[in-house]
């Protein structure tokens, strides 16, 4: 009796095309580990972001980052989605590791507070659009999830959309001193991989994301399905309005996904509000500005 070949194993090391899960983010609906890419990318969405701002914006790019400047009033932005935002005329400065991670307890001068809170929320909302395209990608195959399974040792395998729905990511602990390691112990951290725990204390270990389907394989995609789970993820990140009134939501969707008609917007509009049971974005009238969405051309 012949014995069963077994399994192809995964790799046993992470490819350089792969990005850790906590760093993953999508400007443009771009998934790339080549940091030019993602500048080029983030530039576009953050020169469409500032276009009808009232304060006077620029936008330089680099090589490892991208900056916009309001005044001497500067954020730099970085792939892996940390931050620095600086007052370079005065002797307040504040870091961010992660977004969010933001100093409150010190006061910037009075009259840069109006420009500082535009500037805060510039970046965040950056971002958490740049989190919901690197999800929606996920659902559609565009990127593929790779971890080790109940492991360290184990090969790298695929992990789907569905399964991880089960799984939550663990919270970051302070690493174990390490005699071959003498970095400060916070900096180790913050490129330790990814973990996650499932219901049955499933465990995934060194979680990245890493390129899926062939993005230019449109035949293969459905537009509409696109564009719904597109709604989707921007109507759980801003459940109690609108960031747009529903034509600028329209027009932006025709613009992400070719093909996709004003009639089909709409079947998916009507899919996406039965789906979350969100009756808040029927609402009339234009949102207010704080809640405009980041990111779209109006």
């Amino acid at each position: 009796m012949t014995e069963a070949a077994p399994a192809t194993a995964g790799p046993n090391l992470p490819c350089n095309d792969w990005v850790p899960v906590r760093k993953a983010n999508c400007p443009g609906n771009i998934f790339t580990a080549d940091h030019r890419e993602w500048i080029t990318a983030a530039a576009i969405d953050a020169g469409w972001a500032v276009t009808n701002r009232k304060l006077n914006w620029e936008i330089e790019q680099f090589k490892v980052c991208l900056i916009i400047r309001c005044g001497d009033l500067e954020a730099t932005l970085y792939p892996d989605g940390s931050y620095i935002m600086d007052l370079s005329n005065s002797n307040w400065s504040a870091y961010g590791l992660e977004l969010g991670d933001f100093n409150e307890t010190t006061v910037p001068p009075p009259e840069w507070a109006p420009p500082l809170q535009e500037m805060k929320k510039l970046v965040h909302d950056l971002f958490t659009k740049w989190k919901i395209n690197a999800e929606h990608m996920f659902r559609l195959g565009k990127v593929h999830m790779m971890a080790r399974k109940n492991s360290v040792f184990s090969a790298f395998e695929r992990i789907t959309w569905d399964q991880w729905q089960l799984f939550t990511l663990d919270e970051k602990i302070d690493p174990v001193e390490n005699w071959l390691d003498h970095c400060h112990n916070k900096q180790r951290r913050e490129r330790l991989p990814a973990t996650a725990t499932g219901p049955c204390g499933e465990r995934l270990f060194s979680i990245y994301i890493a390129p899926g389907d062939d993005p230019t394989r449109d035949d293969a995609l459905n537009c509409e399905e696109e564009c719904l789970q597109w709604l989707l993820g921007m109507m759980r990140a801003f459940p109690d309005r609108r960031p747009k009134v529903l034509r600028e939501l329209a027009d932006e969707a025709v613009q992400l996904f070719p093909g996709l008609s004003k009639r089909a917007f709409d079947r998916s509009f009507t899919r996406a509000k039965t789906e979350t049971g969100n009756l808040s974005w029927s609402k009339a009238g234009r949102p207010p500005k704080t809640l405009a969405l980041i990111g779209a051309k109006k």
